[in-house]
């Protein structure tokens, strides 16, 4: 499913966003989270929710999911998170 929010557009299925046509760098798993945002843009996903889905059960930190969610809103600018 593709995406499209301010000046941008998220392809689901191949996991890119773009700006303005431009392809906008962002690693998988920034990628994975930002396709679960979109999923469901009015629910508001728990930091378990988030890590059992862009995750898949991996051990990871809990510092991941901020890290992931503050390079998203650098990218896209702290409105669209």
């Amino acid at each position: 499913m593709k995406y499209l929010f301010n000046d941008f557009m998220f392809d689901g299925e191949q996991l890119t966003l773009y700006k303005k046509n431009e392809v906008v760098s962002c690693r998988h798993n920034e990628a994975r989270l930002l396709a679960l945002f979109l999923s469901d843009p009015q629910r508001i996903f728990s930091k378990d929710d988030i890590l059992e889905q862009v995750w898949n059960g991996k051990v990871v930190s809990e510092q991941a999911v901020f890290q992931n969610i503050s390079m998203l809103r650098a990218l896209l600018g702290d409105d669209a998170i």
